[in-house]
């Protein structure tokens, strides 16, 4: 084979052969060369290999005496040089052994057919861990599969080899049935609910679910999927070109998309129901070149010879260069505003370290298992540990209580405990979460249905009830209905008007205008403006009070300022676990609980609580709330129902109370979030307030504002 063209004209590949007719080149569409050389034996078996990659960088492979590799060593030669070794039985050849460059092996062993029996890494050290599997004698099936704990899940087929029941970690059953042609008929989960299937020869004509919603799909003449009946007999249908590529997807409203392709399959053109295009090119190698938003603002992406994105140019024509080491690893990325991140690696590939010119480093230790144990930050460190299955079992920060982990059988989370607090949570045999109990010894039951939707939360503190949430879906899964003592039962103002442009972005909600930047950020949304940088990445706002953010090169918020006050977040992994906050540099969780039947650390009885920001009471009474300006409340029951704004008064906490309290505030985006709950000196009421979630404009009218009365959630899930 000396050349190889595709369908759109281009020479993808050309080769040239050495005197033994073994590739010695190969010349790609972009010009990218390929070199091959080989060192051969006495009598002529190959046993090197060197390929030098499009970039200059040499691979290289040694052979075995049986013809499989011995050896390979990338970046021959550079800095970054790995090599990984292999030993393999000699008449099988089966792998035996693999070390890579951090001398780490992992060695696996075979059952007589050749069924990998056991995987174990870090074989031959105090740390190896084994997964382990055994076959069936028949079909040579898996028959079980056993962790590194020795939890065992368990297989059983039929006569034919067909999976007929797979027992999971905890002894729960799934089961499975077929007709004649081994096409699956049911499922039955371990909560024995049955989903069942039906075929029209070889096409799949229905699906069934256990709540008995049929929906069902229409086949072409060529087996092609041309249309799908929901359960309410709602249809979207789809047609294909001569080469089996959808062109247009109609929905049941009528309203079709439409996609167009090159001769290579490559998507060329979108466009949607409202006529709005987007378009795609491709460079010689099939690579995305270009992308063009139906505003006619346009991506731009460049690669070097080995793939690697090496440029990309934004739709505001910001360009963001990359560059790449001998493993094409990515080592720097340069941003249009002059602003630099740099990635380090260590011989397992694993990112050490990242340097920003903005925002400083992050360094990171991993064990042998390239588990995460260390992240350290300009905010702070964050050490981790892990049980032989893998599963984080303690999290550890700098200024806080250790947080612990357990699990059950299943790998599903049961506990977390941090001091002398803990949450448990429970689940059913199709692992859906049936309680979670919270350290102030409040319980959420969950409730489903037999398609796995919730329909219902109950919330209890010992043999009190404190409240009901049900909810109804219809016949597509989509919920319709929300009832229960805690339902909400107001509902925003309808809204006159609403416009939006062709690239689907809201121009105008109401009489408030918005806009964006050419790379779809907002700019302003009628009252505030907002600034981003070239990485597009909020940073400031503007329009009340001031605000700016900055970030980590991992895209992490790590500082917000409001006014003149800078608070600063250490994170794991997505998720802010402290804050720094201004003044003595102290710090304290992201989520404040005081869960100790106590007021607060350093509060004493009659003060005043504060959490360095201010508060306000709502400075109406809507009915059909009740109570003063500084207390106000709808009753339910037992519980008051309170409302808050924004304004400077701050919390009393009486003698005798006892205080819940989970705090977040950000004035920048007020309202923002807190939820109280405090018992008074009788006992006989606990108050929640949760003060947040939406933006409100003069004041709270009890429709508009997000309102909370029930079990306090647990940390961080606001």
């Amino acid at each position: 084979m000396l050349t190889v063209k595709d369908r759109r004209g281009n020479i993808m590949v050309t080769n040239v052969y050495d005197a033994n007719g073994r590739v010695a080149k190969q010349t790609l569409a972009d010009g990218g060369i390929y070199l091959f050389s080989y060192v051969t034996d006495t009598a002529g078996k190959v046993t090197q290999t060197d390929v030098t990659d499009p970039r200059g960088f040499v691979r290289r492979i040694t052979f075995h005496s049986t013809g499989f590799p011995a050896s390979e060593t990338y970046a021959l030669g550079r800095p970054e040089q790995q090599s990984y070794t292999f030993t393999r039985d000699n008449n099988s050849g089966l792998l035996l052994t693999r070390t890579d460059t951090l001398g780490r092996n992992t060695a696996y062993t075979y059952d007589a057919q050749g069924n990998t029996t056991s995987v174990t890494r870090l074989a031959g050290t105090a740390s190896a861990v084994t997964d382990s599997y055994t076959y069936t004698a028949d079909y040579n099936q898996l028959a079980t599969s056993k962790n590194p704990l020795g939890h065992t899940t368990t297989y059983s087929y039929d006569s034919l080899g067909r999976l007929t029941q797979l027992q999971d970690l905890l002894g729960n059953l799934s089961k499975f049935t077929y007709n004649s042609a081994g096409q699956v008929l049911t499922v039955t989960d371990p909560l024995n609910q049955i989903t069942t299937f039906s075929y029209d020869l070889s096409d799949l004509r229905s699906v069934n679910d256990p709540l008995n919603r049929t929906t069902t799909y229409f086949t072409d003449l060529l087996g092609r999927t041309a249309g799908v009946t929901d359960p309410q007999g709602n249809k979207t249908l789809y047609t294909y070109d001569s080469l089996d590529r959808p062109v247009t997807i109609t929905d049941p409203l009528n309203q079709s998309t439409t996609l167009s392709y090159d001769g290579n399959s490559n998507l060329l053109k979108v466009t949607d129901p409202k006529a709005s295009v987007t378009q795609y090119t491709y460079d010689a190698r099939n690579r995305l070149a270009s992308q063009t938003d139906p505003l006619l603002k346009t991506e731009t992406y460049q690669y070097d010879g080995n793939g690697n994105l090496t440029r990309s140019t934004d739709r505001k024509g910001q360009i963001t260069n990359y560059t790449y080491d001998a493993r094409n690893r990515r080592t720097q990325t340069s941003f249009a505003d002059a602003s630099t991140t740099t990635y380090t690696y260590d011989a397992g590939d694993r990112l050490t370290a990242l340097n920003d010119s903005q925002s400083g480093a992050i360094t990171r230790s991993y064990d042998g298992l390239n588990r995460l144990l260390s992240e350290t930050t300009p905010q702070g460190t964050i050490s981790y540990s892990y049980d032989t299955a893998s599963r984080r079992t303690a999290l550890t920060v700098t200024g806080q209580p250790a947080v612990t982990y357990t699990y059950d059988n299943a790998s599903r989370l049961t506990q977390i405990t941090q001091g002398t607090t803990s949450t448990l949570h429970t689940y059913d045999a199709a692992s859906r979460r049936t309680s979670l109990t919270l350290p102030n010894g409040i319980v959420t039951n969950y409730s489903h249905d037999p398609a796995n939707q919730l329909t219902g939360l109950s919330y209890t503190k010992g043999a009190t009830s404190l409240g009901t949430l049900l909810y109804s879906y219809d016949t597509l899964g989509r919920r319709t209905g929300a009832t229960g003592t805690l339902a909400g039962a107001g509902l925003p103002a309808a809204l006159a008007s609403a416009t939006h442009n062709a690239n689907h972005q809201l121009t105008a909600w109401g009489a408030q205008a918005l806009s964006y930047d050419a790379n779809g950020n907002l700019l302003s949304d009628g009252s505030k403006t907002y600034a981003w940088d070239a990485r597009n990445r909020l940073t400031g706002i503007t329009g009340g009070t001031p605000a700016s953010f900055k970030y980590d090169p991992l895209g992490r918020r790590t500082q917000k300022t409001v006014g003149a006050a800078t608070t600063q977040f250490l994170y794991d992994g997505l998720n802010p676990v402290q804050e720094i906050l201004p003044g003595s540099g102290a710090t304290t969780p992201t989520d404040t609980v005081w869960v100790d039947d106590s007021l607060p650390a350093g509060a004493t009885p009659n003060a005043v609580t504060t959490y360095d920001e201010p508060w306000t009471w709502v400075s109406s009474n809507p009915a059909p709330y009740s109570g003063t300006l500084a207390h106000q409340s709808k009753l339910q029951g037992s519980f008051h129902q309170h409302y808050f704004s924004n304004a400077t008064a701050t919390l009393s906490v009486g003698a005798g109370d006892t205080l819940y309290a989970h705090v977040y505030l950000d004035p920048a985006n007020p309202p923002s979030e807190v939820m109280l709950q405090w018992q008074d000196s009788s006992g006989s009421f606990e108050h929640r307030a949760y003060w947040g979630a939406n933006s409100i404009a003069g004041g709270v009218n009890g429709t508009n504002s997000r309102r909370y009365m029930g079990a306090l959630p647990a940390k961080g899930q606001w």
